[in-house]
This record gives structure tokens, C-alpha cells and sequence, in this order.
């Protein structure tokens, strides 16, 4: 980043151990939160999964990762997390691959899947014939990731087998 960047954020003060403290206790309800607010969607015949929940650090605001299939209107269930949670309430749509990498997991190579998870930052699209020119095994469980998706690593090579077919 360039130092006059956007991205770039203000600091206005070191953490004190108040907010640590905070941060901490915010943290330790994620998990309750994410799984409450499942089974409110559940009942509320919402089609949508809920996949992470994430507090801000002074816990007034909380930000819900779900994935869909459609449009869902959640309007009811927003009101509900925040009478619940006494909280602002942010959704956030989420792709299959985003789940992945939120999850995190063991890849079929064995390694962890720290393509999704750790490095990658944006998913470009991979496609049937990238597998193809790799002379990879078509099988849907050997070319499908743990997203369900095809594999991120069959982008990796892709280059280096189309440049070898020209020579």
C-alpha cells in the first residue's frame, strides 16, 4: 500500500486493557451467536445458511456471513438478531469458495488448505478445461474442492501445460 492510501486506517490511540478486555468477551459469543442465528433462519423458513458471525471490537455492531442460493428477504430475521443481541446488525452474502476459506480445512493433497484460507485473496474463475489440459482425472471427487467447487490449485499450472503444448 501506497502510504496516503484509503485503505490505509487512522490510529487514534494504543488499546487499553478495557478494550482487550471487551474484544475478548465480544469474541467468546460469536459462536453462540452464529448458532442462535441459525436456528432463527431456521425458523423463519429462511433458504440461507449462516456461515460466520463477527463482532466488532467494542461489540455494538455485528456483521452475519451467509451464502444463498436465491434472494432472501431477511428483514424479519435482522429484527430479531438485533432485539436478541442488542446489537446493529450487518449481513454480509458469501460465496461457496469465501466459505472455504473461512472454515478453513485438509485439502486432498493433505496439506491444509492454506490456498483459500491464507493466501489467496480474490478467486479467479477456473474452468472443466483447465483439468483438461492438465491431463487431470475428470472425476467430480478429484477435481471438486471442499467449497464444492473445481480446486483453486488447477489455476496454478494451467499456464505452464498450455505453454508446453505450443513447444
Amino acid at each position: 500500500l501506497k502510504e496516503d492510501s484509503h485503505e490505509i486506517k487512522q490510529l487514534y490511540r494504543t488499546a487499553k486493557q478495557a478494550d482487550v478486555d471487551k474484544w475478548k468477551e465480544v469474541k467468546d459469543l460469536e459462536f453462540t451467536t452464529m448458532h442462535s442465528s441459525r436456528k432463527m433462519a431456521l425458523s423463519l423458513n429462511l433458504k440461507m445458511k449462516i456461515s460466520d458471525v463477527e463482532y466488532q471490537g467494542d461489540g455494538k455492531k455485528a456483521t452475519f456471513f451467509y451464502t444463498a442460493e436465491d434472494r432472501v428477504d431477511f428483514r424479519e430475521l435482522i429484527k430479531r438478531l438485533a432485539d436478541q443481541f442488542k446489537v446493529r446488525i450487518e449481513m454480509r452474502q458469501i460465496g461457496p469458495r469465501d466459505v472455504a476459506k473461512l472454515i478453513g480445512g485438509m485439502g486432498a493433497c493433505g496439506i491444509e488448505t492454506r490456498c483459500c484460507a491464507k493466501f489467496l485473496t480474490d478467486f479467479s474463475p477456473i474452468s472443466i478445461k483447465m483439468a483438461k489440459e492438465q491431463g487431470i482425472s475428470l472425476t467430480p471427487d478429484e477435481i471438486t474442492g471442499m467449497c464444492g467447487r473445481l480446486r483453486c490449485c488447477l489455476i496454478y499450472e494451467y499456464e505452464q501445460y498450455v505453454e508446453a503444448r505450443k513447444t
